[in-house]
């Protein structure tokens, strides 16, 4: 009896902590099982190794493709107008932000333009929610689309996870990293190295005698600085807002790691300088 009533006490905390997370939960679920991707679900097919390349200056200096010759390579954004795309020749690819569907600059022109000379077999993941935009930018026989269904629900527990598992839900992907873990998770990896993800990016920031939010980004493929109030992504007074995302994103590794334990999948950390603290470093 004392069981039950422990089960039932958690369960009420869970709901009424996360009680709009949920309420959305179930509302975009009406919407995906319209459109449901069976892409993403969780097989056990693979035991290999997976190399997830982020966008860190250092990303290069813990990767070496000679060494890694068995192992499979995941990159991210615009990791194909860089020469090391056609020197690696990574078989996943993952794009997630709205961004790369609107295509609105020549960097972006560019970008498809060097997916479409990809003479290897290799697999794209993006959202479901951009299908149509994917497939018209993407005419490349070589290239595999296939979809992401985001439908965020908190939780470390079993019942989440399962969930995760058909990826009828999913965790929060505050960014591309995050959707790179549940990928590799759930088409059955069983160790997962992690390159190039710093994630200091607090630490280049500037406000300017505006009030302006600037950042200086520094990626593998070059830096550039981007004034994000001009750009409406941070309204004046409103930093703290964009600091909180930087706090989901921790979050959701956090969460990627109690998923990845679950499966018993194991992620390693090869980023030397990486604020992520949820994983085991190398």
């Amino acid at each position: 009896m004392s069981s039950s009533r422990n089960v039932l006490h958690s369960a009420c905390v869970y709901f009424i902590g996360n009680f709009r997370e949920i309420m959305l939960f179930f509302i975009n679920s009406a919407y995906l099982l319209r459109r449901y991707s069976s892409d993403v679900r969780y097989t056990k097919n693979k035991d290999g190794i997976i190399n997830i390349l982020g966008n860190g200056p250092s990303c290069h200096d813990t990767f070496n493709r000679n060494l890694c010759t068995n192992e499979k390579i995941m990159v991210v954004n615009f990791t194909a107008i860089t020469d090391v795309f056609f020197e690696y020749k990574p078989e996943f690819y993952v794009l997630i932000d709205p961004s790369y569907f609107e295509v609105k600059s020549d960097k972006f022109i560019l970008l498809y333009e060097k997916l479409a000379k990809v003479d290897w077999s290799m697999t794209l993941f993006v959202p479901t929610s951009y299908r149509k935009q994917a497939e018209a930018l993407v005419c490349n026989p070589n290239i595999i689309l296939k979809f992401i269904n985001f439908n965020y629900l908190p939780g470390k527990s079993k019942a989440v996870f399962n969930l995760y598992q058909r990826n009828i839900a999913s965790p929060r992907f505050q960014n591309v990293l995050i959707a790179c873990l549940y990928v590799s998770i759930n088409i059955g990896f069983k160790e997962i190295k992690l390159h190039g993800v710093e994630h200091s990016e607090f630490q280049m920031y500037e406000i300017n005698e505006y009030n302006e939010v600037l950042i200086n980004q520094k990626h593998f493929y070059g830096s550039d600085t981007i004034n994000l109030t001009k750009e409406g992504k941070i309204l004046k007074g409103e930093f703290w807002k964009y600091l909180q995302y930087y706090s989901f994103m921790l979050e959701a590794y956090s969460q990627m790691k109690s998923y990845s334990d679950f499966l018993r999948c194991n992620i390693v950390n090869y980023t030397k300088k990486s604020f992520i603290d949820s994983f085991d470093k190398k």
